[in-house]
């Protein structure tokens, strides 16, 4: 698969869990945030491990923006999410 098809998946799951929140549904974080482990050096996406190459041009080019350091998974990491 290629980048621009990876990063427009991955942007097009952030938008889809966000539009689903309601008066009952309240987006996870999981779902909606890049998380950047500084243990590892490495972008999580919905816990998973997500290639730099996909996840730094988001960040370049401000379709993703730093929220602030948070503890996810019992750890402190950087947040990012859709600008």
């Amino acid at each position: 698969m290629n980048t621009e098809k990876q990063q427009q998946d991955l942007v097009d799951s952030i938008k889809h869990e966000l539009a689903k929140e309601n008066e009952f549904y309240k987006p996870s974080s999981y779902f909606h945030s890049v998380w950047f482990q500084p243990s590892s050096g490495r972008f999580l996406f919905a816990d998973q491990y997500t290639r730099y190459e996909i996840v730094e041009p988001l960040i370049e080019n401000k379709t993703l923006t730093f929220k602030g350091i948070e503890n996810h998974q019992g750890e402190q990491m950087l947040r990012y999410v859709l600008s």
